[in-house]
């Protein structure tokens, strides 16, 4: 399991070298209506996907074609609840599972 390093900050760039390629991502907070978070993967500066949702308990890569699979935001607290504006990164963390992981558990 590797987790991704998330805060709560509603704009954040980074990079992150998952399968062996460094993605720069964005990680944003759409808070014009409810506070949802999206994230977005870049190879340089090529979109590789974007304005994927934050959404907990599933894998948000899964309808993607990327080489990063098995990604899940989980609340510590309840694994299906959405990260909230003040929780990502602390009760809410995304974590790319093995496939290994997501078969036993």
């Amino acid at each position: 399991m590797i987790e991704i390093p998330l805060t709560n900050n509603p704009e954040q760039f980074f990079s992150v070298t998952l399968t062996d390629i460094t993605y720069n991502i964005r990680v944003l907070l759409n808070s014009r209506t409810l506070p949802k978070w999206s994230i977005s993967f870049y190879i340089g500066d090529v979109a590789v996907v974007e304005g994927v949702m934050l959404c907990g308990g599933v894998n948000i890569l899964s309808q993607h074609n990327i080489a990063v699979k098995n990604a899940y935001v989980i609340n510590l607290d309840d694994p299906a609840q959405d990260p909230t504006r003040e929780d990502l990164g602390t009760d809410s963390v995304l974590v790319i599972l093995t496939d290994e992981e997501v078969s036993s558990g």
